[in-house]
């Protein structure tokens, strides 16, 4: 279980440099053509926040007691309905609800790109271990 938890916190570093990143190339768009825009910001923040939650339930399993790790998982599970809520009250204030999916898209395909990195960095060191057994078994 220790090794899922060091992956999921590679997975949430990754996704803060994916992010980073992502405000630098929204920055340099703001700056290029005059339109900030701060809904896509605000779409990946969201799934971002949902991947956390998710991730931190997950993590939290193992020693927390039972009925808390039930109450966890049905929170996780209760993301969509609050993001489509948050999603709701941010278009009555006026925010732009494409922006926002984009946003949401896009933090799920950083989501993706960090497991990818986290797995490619597994099969390398798995690798180099077998590479290490071969040797001092010769």
């Amino acid at each position: 279980m220790i090794e899922v938890k060091t992956k999921i916190r590679e997975c949430e570093k990754n996704m803060v440099v994916v992010a980073v990143m992502t405000a630098m190339v929204l920055i340099m768009l703001w700056y290029r053509t005059g339109n900030l825009y701060h809904a896509f910001f605000i779409g990946y923040l969201l799934g971002f926040a949902s991947f956390m939650l998710l991730a931190e339930s997950f993590a939290s399993f193992d020693k927390m007691p039972q009925w808390f790790s039930i109450l966890a998982l049905l929170l996780s599970n209760l993301k969509m309905l609050a993001l489509g809520l948050v999603i709701f009250l941010l278009k009555m204030l006026g925010v732009s609800v494409v922006q926002i999916i984009f946003g949401l898209l896009f933090s799920q395909l950083a989501i993706i790109f960090s497991f990818l990195i986290t797995v490619y960095q597994d099969r390398k060191i798995v690798e180099e271990y077998k590479s290490k057994a071969n040797d001092a078994r010769t």
